[in-house]
């Protein structure tokens, strides 16, 4: 093999774990705000909460740290339906793939391919494989905004859900009691 060859096949191996990386980093990332909107979600049912129980309930071992428990407690408080619970999961257990795999893995390759392809599509989603993944993961997340939207909650939405005379009002924030 001459060096240009290998440059080239060096230069296509190179592309080829970046784009694995992006996969990776899009997951992440498109998991994080849904697990941030389904704790905002939550919390609108909850009494108003000292910093100190917000952290045991929320970080480390509390009950509410996981994406797992947060999708499991928005659906038994009614906050997301059977069908987006189901959707919220499968976007779980494609950010754990990503998370506890020690291989470069993307979204169109196995082990993930099929729980990608068993994602409920948008009408309309085409595109590269993160395009269709975040247009999935963006559905959901219009779920979770118009529920806070419906408890009066406008800060941190996205534009296109909260109404231009919405847009902005920042609610009062009551004090919670101190422990």
């Amino acid at each position: 093999m001459s060096d240009i060859e290998k440059s080239f096949s060096n230069l296509a191996k190179g592309v080829g774990r970046t784009i694995r990386m992006t996969h990776a980093a899009v997951v992440a990332c498109a998991a994080a705000i849904l697990d941030h909107d389904l704790e905002r979600s939550i919390k609108t049912l909850m009494r108003p909460l000292n910093s100190k129980l917000d952290k045991s309930l929320f970080t480390g071992y509390g009950p509410l740290s996981t994406f797992s428990s947060k999708i499991d407690m928005a659906y038994a408080l009614g906050i997301i339906s059977s069908d987006v619970h189901r959707e919220m999961n499968k976007i779980r257990e494609i950010r754990n793939k990503f998370a506890h795999s020690k291989a470069l893995l993307s979204l169109d390759q196995a082990p993930i391919v099929d729980t990608f392809n068993n994602l409920h599509k948008p009408a309309g989603a085409r595109g590269a494989v993160t395009e269709v993944f975040m247009l999935c993961v963006s559905e959901l997340n219009d779920v979770l905004e118009k529920y806070l939207l419906s408890k009066g909650i406008t800060d941190d939405l996205s534009d296109k859900n909260t109404p231009p005379e919405l847009r902005s009002i920042k609610l009062s924030k009551e004090k919670p009691p101190t422990a």
